[in-house]
């Protein structure tokens, strides 16, 4: 990586504006002020939503990949092409009462990331790519994870394709593109919204994971990536 300024610093102004922008897309206000979202998976808020951040991943230049079920993979390169990239995001998909944040700012602190780093001319001799998956909560289509779970190759794109129809009417169904083969040197993901409840909430609020459970019914462990 080509030296970075020791101040660099994301811009947290930035981000929320994105959060909130995304976060207008299938808004819900409660009766005290509350903001949440219901954005399914798969409807026409997914859709606005969807187009809302790929226009962001390709205003940061960045090359953006839909595969067969509708995951979004945003890459930029690093300075050795034969280096598997670092990947970070999430989903953006919510639940019926989800809020603005799950999911939302996992894959926007990505793009935070990327902007800054362009900013201020920093190069990363891996690519960094920014993703999010489709129907990652099943809220409204089963299995959850629907989009991770074939990504890793822990369901056929068949099996899953109960969502193609939705895919298609939404312009983002590409059965004859094949699903790329993943070859990712590490995850990170930012969460706000997880529960661990064998954790105590002041360890919660401070820690660090190096290695990530991800529910995949037997295809293996993510985190090896």
């Amino acid at each position: 990586m080509s030296a970075a300024p020791h101040h660099l610093r994301i811009d947290g102004g930035r981000l929320g504006a994105r959060l909130d922008a995304l976060g207008e897309v299938g808004a819900v206000h409660g009766p005290a002020g509350e903001w949440g979202c219901a954005r399914l998976a798969l409807t026409d808020a997914d859709r606005d939503g969807r187009d809302l951040v790929v226009g962001w991943m390709r205003d940061l230049g960045m090359d953006v990949v839909v595969d067969a079920i509708g995951n979004v993979v945003a890459t930029r390169a690093g300075t050795d092409p034969t280096a598997a990239p670092v990947m970070t995001g999430s989903h953006i998909d919510t639940v019926r009462t989800g809020g603005r944040f799950d999911g939302n700012l996992g894959v926007l602190a990505g793009l935070e990331v990327v902007e800054t780093l362009a900013q201020h001319d920093v190069r990363t001799r891996r690519a960094i790519q920014v993703a999010f998956f489709t129907d990652e909560e099943g809220a409204r289509f089963q299995p959850d994870m629907l989009g991770s779970l074939v990504y890793v190759g822990g369901m056929s794109l068949e099996e899953a394709l109960v969502v193609g129809r939705e895919l298609e009417r939404l312009g983002f169904y590409w059965y004859e593109h094949p699903m790329p083969e993943y070859r990712v040197e590490s995850y990170v993901r930012l969460c706000r919204e997880l529960t661990i409840p064998v954790l105590s909430p002041e360890i919660a609020a401070g820690s660090v994971f190096t290695r990530a459970e991800w529910i995949l019914r037997g295809a293996g462990d993510m985190s090896r990536i």
